[in-house]
């Protein structure tokens, strides 16, 4: 999400945009007074989201990261066999 302002005008807005697209209102005319050139990106408050709220997802169950766990002793133990 990210917030925008018109200069000539005042109005202050916000959209939600790819990363990529953040500087496309900049490059639009004012939502409200139709003006060119006069809409700025605004610095605003960072939100924060816990990954598992974020659409639908969930944290690992504890067998999941114990069988993760295992995997990844079960190969640094065949890399340290090829290594011989």
């Amino acid at each position: 999400m990210y917030e925008y302002q018109c200069d000539k005008c005042g109005h202050a807005f916000s959209e939600i945009l790819k990363m990529d697209d953040r500087a496309q209102p900049t490059l639009n005319p004012c939502p409200n007074c139709k003006e060119n050139e006069c809409v700025q990106s605004v610095i605003s408050a960072v939100a924060l989201v816990s990954p598992s709220s974020i659409d639908g997802m969930r944290k690992p169950k504890q067998d999941f990261k114990e069988r993760m766990s295992q995997i990844k002793h079960q190969q640094r133990h065949v890399a340290k066999i090829k290594d011989y």
